[in-house]
């Protein structure tokens, strides 16, 4: 397995909650309709969890669409190098891979993700394949709930495990802060492709 640290810029922690960052120029009055709840990390030695859930303005099958086209997942965060279906089994079952690119602190990791997703009405599980990845572990579920007022709740809980290590110096609270800031751009960019006429055609 290639080593996950890049020449001499710095890494992140990583994830598919991986799935995250504000476009530049995003207005105001679409960061004022994503509004996130709850964002939590806890970490036990090498693994850690996370949490968040939030609220956007539109209905949950454009919600739904938006995180589930895979080809395109650099639009919702742009950390993202490649994302694209490996192999399809079913309609509601697919083979995916992810690679990200993520700088924290002047280090920077490349993560690898190839992933089993297993889609149904309201939850888009999402299973880590060691073999083809640089994680041990790892296991993420997506719910979207439809709420009254044509907005959507998007609850996200998961954890995983690097197969790589992270400086020392790269501690718990400075993954706390990057989290809470990536769940808000996460939030704020699925809320922009979601408002985009023809969004959900």
């Amino acid at each position: 397995m290639a080593n996950s640290i890049r020449g001499g810029r710095a890494s992140a922690w990583a994830s598919q909650a991986m799935v995250i960052a504000i476009a530049a120029g995003t207005s105001s009055s679409v960061l004022a309709a994503c509004v996130t709840e709850t964002a939590e990390i806890d970490f036990s030695g090498n693994t850690y969890d996370y949490t968040f859930s939030s609220v956007l303005e539109g209905a949950e099958q454009d919600v739904r669409e938006v995180v589930t086209d895979y080809e395109h997942l650099a639009r919702i965060n742009p950390n993202i190098v490649e994302s694209r279906v490996v192999e399809r089994y079913s309609p509601t079952s697919l083979k995916r891979l992810l690679r990200l690119e993520r700088c924290i602190l002047m280090v920077c990791f490349d993560l690898n993700f190839v992933e089993h997703v297993e889609e149904s009405a309201r939850v888009i599980t999402t299973t880590i394949i060691p073999q083809e990845s640089n994680f041990r572990d790892g296991v993420a579920e997506w719910i979207l709930e439809s709420l009254p007022g044509n907005r959507t709740r998007i609850h996200l809980r998961a954890t995983q495990t690097p197969d790589f290590w992270i400086p020392p110096l790269i501690g718990p609270l400075i993954l706390k802060r990057v989290f809470a800031h990536d769940v808000n751009e996460t939030c704020a960019n699925i809320q922009r492709l979601v408002a985009l006429p023809g969004a959900s055609s």
